[in-house]
């Protein structure tokens, strides 16, 4: 089920960060927003941000995430809305510097949101991992607070997402249900497939998000656990570039 994986991938997320000692219990709500205003107001979009590009090669970096409402107001209205459960980034991203981030829902606008912090998950002895924080989504994006949840996903978490580092200029979200057989790789089906998106405006799939239940390569609504797959197309060619399962 759709809320069984975004609990696994919250879950999953909740573990890493515990594991690097990211975060401090205890930390007043009020202060962590605070500092990261004052970080906010100390980045210089156009001196740090790095320039949107129309290229993209097997180390572009495709994560992905999930939107999160917080608390409503005494107007019924979400105070903030967040980009969180950040999981994918085998590489340090700046300070400053600019993701894109693509809502797996049509009805909401990609944008580009600056990171405030990048920390190394140094227990991991496999492969590099980071945690990335980003600055929270402006309000001038209504469509963020004004959406409404699929049916069976809770009102804070409205849209799963995927992350692009750098951002590609003319990236776009493609129906997953449009996909073939032949535009895909080998080993993945339409069914299994989270996100597709087009880099070059020819409205075929350059990189896909796939998410599957581990021990058939089925669809994730029904098994017990979940694995992914993230895969980029360059040079005509599929290149898996991450991979994730249950530990």
């Amino acid at each position: 089920m759709k809320l069984t994986s975004i609990l696994f991938k919250a879950i999953l997320f909740t573990f890493l960060i515990s594991c690097s000692n990211e975060n401090t219990n205890g930390i007043n709500k009020e202060q962590k927003h605070s500092s990261t205003n004052e970080i906010e107001k100390e980045i210089n979009p156009i001196e740090k941000s790095n320039s949107i590009t129309q290229n993209w090669d097997t180390n572009t970096v495709v994560g992905d995430g999930i939107i999160w409402r917080t608390e409503l107001n005494v107007e019924n209205h979400y105070e903030d809305i967040y980009v969180t459960n950040i999981f994918g980034f085998k590489k340090n991203i700046d300070v400053g510097e600019m993701v894109q981030v693509i809502p797996l829902r049509m009805e909401l606008p990609i944008i580009n949101l600056r990171v405030i912090n990048s920390t190394k998950l140094e227990y991991l002895e496999v492969e590099d991992r980071y945690s990335i924080e980003l600055e929270k989504i402006p309000k001038k994006y209504n469509e963020f607070w004004e959406i409404k949840s699929l049916e069976g996903i809770s009102p804070e978490f409205p849209s799963n997402l995927i992350i692009l580092y750098p951002p590609v200029k003319d990236c776009k979200l493609l129906s997953t249900h449009e996909l073939k057989d032949e535009d895909l790789p080998n080993n993945i089906s339409n069914k299994i497939v989270k996100g597709a998106l087009d880099f070059n405006n020819d409205n075929q799939p350059d990189a896909l998000v796939c998410e599957f239940c581990c021990k058939e390569r089925f669809s994730e609504k029904n098994c017990e656990y979940t694995c992914g797959e993230t895969y980029i197309k360059f040079e005509k060619k599929w290149v898996m570039i991450n991979s994730y399962q249950p530990m």
